[in-house]
């Protein structure tokens, strides 16, 4: 357990690797993440939370404009990877931020934006997001993601998915990043403002044909999302922000 002000629990540096198998990962206080990534990580167990409401519980890959001079320009142009195939993930602002150029890779676990009032949760915070993708490459095809029991509570996460770049919406900026999001397995649950929150032109969420039949009900509520497909590859979908009218 990290407190207040003593940085993260586990940092992975640009050209670093860690696997984590393992173990019991609790931050406290209001300026700490869990898991810092600016290197190559596979988590494939143990249990990861935060009572920080302010910061992401684990953050791959660097904020656009906020790289540390050290790392030069490589770590902004070549990004982080991040693989997770098991464990439990609790709290936080995002529960998972995946930065700028990096790569998301998710084939289990257990992922929570909820707090109740059981001793399980006690401390923890709720999110605004679980997966925030904000400017990479994210690969979902297996795990859980929000709640199943009672959400009745106001302490819940508001997406379960946010796609959204840190760049510009400008097509011709040099800032323009773009991002997308595929999903092809797992399973989802519905925050207080639904699925998927998709922020800007140039980010998209492709869904499999069985994950847009599992999730189609749901979907065609939003309507802040557009819905292309399917593809006459491989049957996809493609869910973008719909355009103003």
């Amino acid at each position: 357990t990290q407190t207040d002000g003593k940085g993260a629990l586990i940092v992975v540096d640009y050209g670093g690797s860690c696997t984590v198998n393992g173990g019991d990962f609790f931050v406290e206080g209001s300026s700490n993440y869990s898991v810092v990534n600016d290197g190559n990580m596979v988590i494939n167990g143990g249990i990861f939370g935060t009572t920080n409401s302010g910061s992401s519980l684990i953050i791959t890959g660097p904020d656009k404009g906020t790289v540390q001079e050290d790392y030069g320009q490589a770590i902004q142009s070549e990004g982080a990877y991040l693989e997770i195939n098991g464990g439990a993930f609790l709290g936080g602002k995002h529960v998972v931020k995946n930065g700028l150029h990096s790569t998301l890779v998710i084939t289990g676990g257990e992922f929570d934006g909820f707090i109740d009032d059981t001793e399980t949760y006690e401390g923890l915070s709720a999110s605004e997001d679980i997966i925030y993708d904000a400017s990479g490459d994210c690969t979902i095809s297996g795990g859980t993601f929000g709640v199943t029991g009672d959400t009745s509570s106001s302490e819940m996460y508001q997406y379960v998915i946010r796609a959204g770049a840190t760049g510009s919406d400008d097509p011709d900026s040099s800032n323009e990043v773009i991002e997308s999001v595929v999903i092809t397995g797992g399973e989802f649950h519905s925050g207080t403002n639904g699925l998927f929150n998709i922020s800007n032109n140039h980010s998209t969420i492709t869904l499999s044909a069985t994950m847009f039949v599992t999730l189609q009900e749901i979907i065609s509520t939003d309507t802040s999302i557009e819905v292309t497909g399917p593809s006459t590859e491989d049957g996809s979908y493609v869910l973008s922000m719909k355009a103003a009218e």
